[in-house]
């Protein structure tokens, strides 16, 4: 019971219950959120269920939280088990690396007109990391390939 009273009587095995009272998510050290400025703010997610295919994965974006989208996606599409979030990215144009995203992982994409994509996680994720880290460096004006004839 509350009290820390045993429920269930002597037998070979004592059992204990026990129960919490507060939100384990006040347990937390830190919890961070950027927030990400830009043309176009949201995040980009992978997501999986368990009733899916070993490697097959839903890489998309939201302007939302991610796990209220997740349950959105999970309710809409009729899978029997619930999407689980993987990974997400906060990104300033997250319309811009969704997009390239996807064309970087063309080849691994099950249908044209769905999100889900057939590869090993560690790809997914490297091709991920990289669109976000080359979308947060800007360009530089010497960085185009006339910049130098353009000042001679």
């Amino acid at each position: 019971d509350q009290e820390g009273n045993p429920i269930a009587g002597r037998t070979w095995v004592e059992r204990r219950d026990s129960w919490f009272t507060h939100d384990p998510t006040s347990f937390l050290v830190r919890r961070t959120r950027r927030d990400v400025t830009g043309p176009d703010p949201g995040t980009i997610y992978i997501i999986r269920s368990p009733s899916h295919e070993r490697d097959l994965y839903k890489i998309g974006l939201t302007r939302r939280s991610v796990e209220e989208r997740t349950q959105e996606i999970g309710q809409s599409t009729g899978v029997p088990l619930p999407f689980g979030v993987l990974g997400n990215w906060e990104a300033g144009d997250c319309s811009a690396i969704e997009a390239e995203v996807h064309r970087r992982l063309a080849q691994y994409r099950v249908s044209k007109r769905r999100e889900f994509f057939r590869a090993p996680l560690a790809i997914i994720v490297g091709v991920i990391d990289e669109a976000v880290k080359c979308a947060q460096v800007p360009p530089t004006s010497d960085s185009r390939p006339d910049a130098h004839r353009a000042n001679a």
